[in-house]
């Protein structure tokens, strides 16, 4: 329990002092935070509250700094959905083309086929313990607020997945999806720094 403690401290960190809004011409020095919520006992997972769409509908996501990709149960239909707080997220003909760099970030360079420009972009993510999402990429805006009080939404891609998998012997937590906080292509983390509306503390991202 002493190491979960001192992870979430760590997450904290990373979420409120690593990654400040970047304005044109000067730093201001806010931070987006993302409130954790959660517990080791008797619900064994943490996660966070994303507002996503036009409206903002809120979404919980279980955190994970292990990988990058974040995804939704997708109403798309949902061929494999797991019990969760609210409704599937319903995209709006805001897919990721096949041929979108975000898409390749998602695929080994020999299973990326793109037969048209306009394709869909499908993904498919596995986890250590055997979990998996399949779905494809679609963008929408994240409602996000600096500790300052300043909105801001930003449109990121992220996975509408409706076919999830698990270990037979283990209980999906009750969230909507996964936030991935990892720093590749893909990540929300990545795509807030390359537009700019973050900007990662003491240098760049790799």
């Amino acid at each position: 329990m002493h190491s979960r403690f001192i992870f979430i401290l760590a997450l904290f960190f990373l979420l409120t002092g690593c990654y400040s809004s970047a304005t044109s011409g000067h730093q201001s020095f806010s931070s987006v935070v993302f409130q954790v919520t959660g517990n080791v006992y008797p619900t064994g997972y943490y996660y966070v509250t994303v507002n996503i769409g036009n409206p903002p509908k809120p979404y919980w996501l279980d955190l994970d700094t292990g990988s990058d990709l974040t995804w939704l149960q997708c109403d798309a239909p949902c061929t494999k959905c797991f019990p969760a707080p609210h409704k599937p997220y319903k995209p709006n003909k805001n897919l990721v083309t096949c041929m979108d760099p975000l898409c390749a970030s998602v695929h080994w360079p020999e299973t990326l086929n793109c037969e048209s420009p306009n394709d869909q972009c499908d993904y498919e993510v596995q986890y250590a313990d055997h979990g998996s999402s399949l779905g494809l990429l679609v963008n929408d805006r994240f409602r996000l607020k600096y500790t300052n009080g300043t909105l801001v939404e930003p449109r990121l891609a992220f996975g509408c997945g409706y076919d999830q998998e698990v270990e037979a012997s283990m209980n999906p937590p009750y969230t909507d999806g996964v936030l991935g906080l990892g720093l590749g292509k893909a990540s929300i983390l990545r795509q807030l720094n390359e537009l700019g509306v973050t900007k990662k503390c003491g240098g760049s991202l790799s």
